[in-house]
C-alpha cells in the first residue's frame, strides 16, 4: 500500500510526512475533499516522486553549464 511504510515516502519533505500521517489517523470516510486532495498530492509523490525540472529540489546543484543543457532538452 501506498502509506507511511512505502519505501518512496523519502520523496517527501518532513511535513509532507507529518500530514500523511495525520491523514492516516483519520477515518477516509470522513475525509473533506481538501483531505482527499491532499492524500492524493502525498501519494502521487511517494510514487513518483519529484518532477525533473526546474522545481526539482536537486535543479540547484547543477553546473550553470548542465543547467543550461537541461533547459534544452
Amino acid at each position: 500500500p501506498v502509506d507511511s511504510n512505502h519505501p518512496g515516502v523519502v520523496n517527501l519533505t518532513e511535513h509532507q510526512k507529518d500530514k500523511l500521517k495525520d491523514l492516516e489517523q483519520k477515518n477516509p470516510n470522513y475525509f473533506t475533499p481538501d483531505d482527499k486532495a491532499i492524500e492524493e498530492k502525498l501519494k502521487n509523490e511517494i510514487v513518483h516522486g519529484k518532477p525533473l525540472d526546474r522545481t526539482h529540489p536537486g535543479f540547484s546543484n547543477l553546473t550553470p553549464s548542465d543547467a543550461n543543457k537541461f533547459d534544452n532538452l
